[in-house]
């Protein structure tokens, strides 16, 4: 399948990548594989199979944002890496709504480093961070592999 538009390289190569985008469905993209392979292996990942569509417009699988979490820790012990991007406002201030919130979904100028006091990514290491923007929107992307 071809890369996504919307999905950066990291040093040169395309990684496992997870998007959370601002009011829409998470999205996935698995480099190397065909359409059939990302359906079947992002399918293993869920626990049902009816919040997983093809986007033709973001050219990757979405499914509900529920099971970001889920997926997000699955992918990663499955893979050496995963990058992960999140839109973000910059013009949304950081507050205490968001350092103490439960859910991870955030779109502040924190970019959800601080979100829920950064519980959301706990066993993960940050190996690196960057920002793009697409189509107008600011994206912060997070190089993860897993603790220890």
């Amino acid at each position: 399948m071809p890369v996504p538009d919307w999905l950066p390289a990291w040093r040169g190569d395309y990684l496992p990548a997870i998007a959370l985008p601002g009011g829409s469905p998470t999205g996935i993209w698995l480099p190397r594989r065909s359409m059939p392979e990302h359906q079947r292996l992002i399918s293993d990942l869920l626990p049902t199979t009816h919040s997983l569509q093809w986007n033709g417009d973001r050219m990757c699988w979405t499914f509900a944002n529920r099971h970001f979490l889920n997926v997000t820790r699955q992918l990663l012990r499955r893979n050496k890496r995963i990058v992960l991007g999140r839109e973000y406002n910059p013009d949304e201030k950081c507050n205490g709504a968001c350092r103490h919130a439960r859910l991870f979904e955030c779109t502040c100028s924190c970019q959800a480093k601080y979100h829920g006091g950064g519980r959301w990514m706990s066993g993960w290491t940050t190996v690196d961070e960057f920002d793009t923007r697409y189509r107008g929107a600011a994206w912060h992307w997070m190089i993860f592999t897993l603790d220890g």
